[in-house]
């Protein structure tokens, strides 16, 4: 069974609704990071989790960067147990800024296992100090 989480669900509700039953499911739980480093952080996850950008950039008015998960699971039910993978984003902001000028801002996006989920954004990744995403609008 997977988890099918609306916004605002607590985590004890995600655990009546038995999340992260099936081998090929994945939530991204939270993004967040400082500088070139972006953490995301996994729940109901299990297995080899690959995150890559395709190069391109694009959106309106906003421009963003899409990041995709690639997941393969040991099969089963996972946990909920948090994971975090870093993601090094200094390449795409070079690649970003040779294109773009400053002080054009670069958002991120990490799109959701399932639509109905929502996907998690990151409004700057050129913003001072540390950032951390929300639910794309």
């Amino acid at each position: 069974m997977r988890c099918r989480r609306a916004a605002g669900l607590s985590a004890l509700a995600l655990l009546a609704f038995g999340c992260g039953g099936g081998s090929d499911y994945y939530y991204v739980n939270e993004i967040k990071g400082e500088g070139d480093t972006v953490l995301l952080e996994f729940v109901y996850t299990c297995g080899l989790i690959d995150i890559t950008w395709d190069g391109r950039f694009g959106g309106s008015p906003l421009l963003h960067a899409d990041l995709a998960v690639k997941h393969d699971a040991l099969g089963g039910d996972c946990d909920e147990d948090p994971r975090e993978l870093t993601y090094d984003a200094g390449p795409m902001k070079q690649s970003f800024r040779a294109e773009y000028p400053a002080p054009t801002p670069l958002g991120l996006r990490v799109a959701p296992y399932e639509e109905e989920q929502g996907a998690i954004c990151l409004s700057n990744l050129f913003d001072e100090g540390p950032f951390k995403g929300r639910p794309c609008k």
